[in-house]
């Protein structure tokens, strides 16, 4: 399978969207194939730690949630140098993805939009990195730094933000699940 012309279009938008704003930072791990595509991001934190985030494209993009998991460090700990839960609502983790990676809480799939952009879930994901080290800091849960999100930072004015870009036609509706652990 191949990713559709109408893909194609959105995925290059998305690209030089990446581009525009992390420069060199981004890396794209088999972008022709749909059950495999990644977008890796390396950065840095604002207190100089090195991370990188890994988004999971899924075959119908962007019609539904990418997963977004962090790679590095790989064995995150608590400030007491427990693990990290790797299934918590407080820590907005996920479980792990099939490479074994935390995934994080980002977007709710059932307020996700063929509008939303990679940009807006890698900006979450940033979000949750100085939520993580502000938990290193002073102990408190991930949740006490990011909380609920309003629904303009949830995707709901993409238009405002990104006007060129076009959803993807979507396929019929199908049941979805929340994102974070209720």
């Amino acid at each position: 399978m191949t990713w559709s012309k109408v893909q194609q279009v959105r995925l290059a938008t998305e690209r030089g969207i990446l581009e525009e704003y992390f420069k060199d930072k981004v890396k794209w791990i088999d972008p022709t194939n749909p059950s495999q595509t990644r977008v890796e991001l390396d950065l840095k934190s604002g207190s100089d730690r090195s991370y990188k985030l890994r988004l999971y494209l899924k075959e119908d993009f962007p019609n539904s949630c990418p997963h977004m998991a962090i790679v590095y460090p790989k064995n995150l700990r608590t400030k007491n140098n427990h693990p990290l839960p790797l299934l918590d609502k407080s820590f907005h983790t996920l479980g792990l993805t099939v490479d074994e990676f935390t995934k994080l809480c980002h977007f709710s799939p059932d307020l996700w939009t063929a509008d939303n952009t990679l940009y807006q879930v890698l900006m979450k994901g940033i979000m949750w990195i100085e939520a993580y080290e502000g938990h290193l800091d002073t102990g408190n849960p991930i949740d006490f730094y990011l909380g609920e999100q309003p629904e303009a930072i949830q995707g709901q004015n993409e238009e405002q933000i990104f006007p060129e870009i076009e959803p993807v036609p979507q396929p019929e509706e199908e049941t979805k699940k929340g994102c974070c652990i209720s």
